[in-house]
């Protein structure tokens, strides 16, 4: 577990604070019988003042329980993940609920070595902004990783869907290519950045 330290003006007198906190565990084994493959278990939990979503802002306290599943047999390798989130958004019950992979087929003794891939993700939002429930998810740390280097589009009310390429035109030079497809999965919730914050609201 950590606190989040806050940054202020002056010499060596950053404090942490104990309302921001962070805390995590994880379990990850080889999986017997199938060849090349690993399971894990993921328990991150974030607990986040000042957090904004669609609905309004305020402290955002959640729990994440999570299983991934990766690895490569053949030709084929995967790297899939999903989990659900629980807590509390100022009185209303947290509610959520991710999946991620990538997916790629590899033809290593073809010329240039070309592996074809297929990203899908999907991430919960809001269903009504009126009961008594918060269905977006958050990824409680985000990256620009989500939505390639623009990083225009974040990990929360969305659908993904990326095919790609990738092949070697000379040793030790690796080429991608590939495009990416985006949806809300909940028109009543906005869009999200890549921190986390509202991009566009859902409620018009």
């Amino acid at each position: 577990a950590t606190l989040i330290v806050n940054t202020v003006p002056g010499t060596f007198d950053n404090d942490s604070d104990r309302n921001n906190w962070y805390a995590g565990a994880s379990l990850w084994t080889a999986v017997d019988g199938v060849p090349g493959a690993h399971i894990g278990i993921l328990a991150p939990s974030r607990r986040q003042e000042n957090r904004e979503f669609d609905i309004g802002r305020g402290t955002d306290e959640r729990y994440s329980r999570a299983m991934r599943f990766w690895g490569a047999t053949g030709a084929w390798d995967y790297n899939w993940e999903g989990g659900v989130q629980h807590g509390e958004f100022e009185g209303l019950q947290v509610r959520a609920w991710y999946f991620a992979s990538d997916t790629g087929y590899s033809l290593r003794s073809h010329a240039m070595a070309p592996r074809f891939g297929l990203r899908f993700d999907a991430t919960s939002g809001d269903r009504d902004p009126n009961d008594n429930e918060l269905n977006t998810f958050s990824s409680l740390f985000a990256s620009t990783a989500y939505s390639g280097l623009a990083g225009q589009i974040g990990p929360a009310n969305a659908i993904d869907l990326a095919p790609s390429i990738s092949f070697s035109p000379w040793p030790n030079v690796r080429l991608n290519a590939g495009v990416i497809g985006f949806w809300r999965v909940s028109q009543a919730d906005g869009i999200y950045t890549t921190s986390g914050g509202l991009s566009r609201t859902g409620q018009n």
